[in-house]
């Protein structure tokens, strides 16, 4: 496996510590609906929705299963993965959108639910789609600074009743669900390497995708919105390809954020990426917000198309809009 120290992903050289993934993991609600539910909601013909989004199903919580709860099974695979306890983390980010209070936010109550110790901070990002591989960087910077030494991201959120029935873009392809992982210090026993992350944010776009608090309702620009993510999402990837000295062909897996396989396949073809080296698992998820990112990379190394040692190239673009695309070498041990 290629040493994460000789090959720095576009992280320049001298820092104290590297940062690394040491374990991911998702949960989603347990009820799954077909796509005949939302069809007949929206009042559109058999089939519609899969032709264009690439959704058969989607999972929406029930009012037992919150941001909170999704967010919690998610981090517990995730720690457990890396082989961690609750004892070891020392900062929590959590990004959402959809926790439902406005002040105190959802990292504190996550850290109580989930027992981990008073002295670890914790804190809210809102970066919609993108706001995991925002929370990424930011831990990863905690890391390599040595300010932290493992920190849990996790993104949860809880889309469904944000709604509308009568807007399209929005019912038909947003759903509920969490993804984590965990960031810790690379060391000799502990392989993989976090390279630079981009981010970006244009509020020129802000209309395109959003929501107002006293609505409680959300809407979608279909149309403009995958104009606009397909060509951020493609120039952002030959951005962090320059910033890190490599190439499409250097990266074993693309992961990008799965809102769309419209979008999906757009993305790869402009960028003539081998579809063999790309996944998509939205099918039976629907679009999870930021979630997606872990999901996908948790599901391809479940599946054998992630393999201790592959650099990953992952991206993701979100209301804002915010978005991001980073490096990534992979160290999580292959399943066994």
């Amino acid at each position: 496996m290629t040493d994460p120290q000789a090959d720095l992903l576009g992280i320049p050289g001298g820092l104290p510590y590297r940062a690394t993934l040491a374990g991911v993991g998702y949960a989603l609600p347990r009820n799954s609906y077909a796509n005949s539910v939302v069809e007949e909601l929206i009042g559109v013909k058999p089939d519609w929705l899969e032709s264009r989004t690439g959704i058969r199903e989607r999972r929406w919580a029930d009012q037992d299963e919150t941001v909170l709860t999704l967010a919690q099974e998610a981090s517990e695979k995730a720690i457990a993965q890396a082989g961690l306890t609750v004892k070891d983390i020392d900062h929590v980010i959590v990004a959402t959108y959809t926790f439902d209070r406005i002040t105190p936010n959802a990292a504190p109550f996550l850290t109580h639910a989930m027992g981990i110790d008073r002295s670890a901070g914790a804190v809210d990002i809102s970066a919609a789609c993108a706001g995991w591989l925002s929370g990424v960087k930011y831990a990863s910077s905690m890391i390599e600074t040595g300010r932290a030494q493992n920190v849990l991201v996790v993104a949860s959120d809880v889309i469904s009743p944000l709604g509308s029935e009568h807007q399209k873009a929005g019912v038909a392809v947003m759903a509920d669900g969490a993804g984590a992982g965990v960031i810790t210090r690379q060391t000799d026993d502990r392989g993989g390497a976090i390279g630079e992350i981009v981010i970006h944010a244009d509020g020129e776009y802000a209309e395109m995708i959003g929501g107002y608090k006293n609505t409680e309702r959300t809407w979608m620009r279909g149309q403009e919105t995958y104009m606009v993510a397909v060509g951020e999402l493609v120039n952002v990837t030959k951005e962090i390809l320059e910033v890190a000295g490599k190439t499409k062909e250097d990266i074993d897996l693309f992961v990008f954020h799965q809102a769309n396989a419209r979008i999906l396949q757009a993305v790869g073809a402009r960028l003539d990426i081998d579809p063999d080296k790309s996944v998509t698992y939205l099918g039976d998820t629907g679009n999870i917000s930021a979630a997606t990112v872990p999901m996908a990379m948790t599901r391809a190394r479940e599946d054998g198309k992630l393999k201790q040692g592959d650099l990953i190239l992952t991206a993701a673009i979100g209301a804002g809009y915010i978005w991001a695309a980073g490096l990534m070498r992979w160290g999580i041990a292959d399943p066994a």
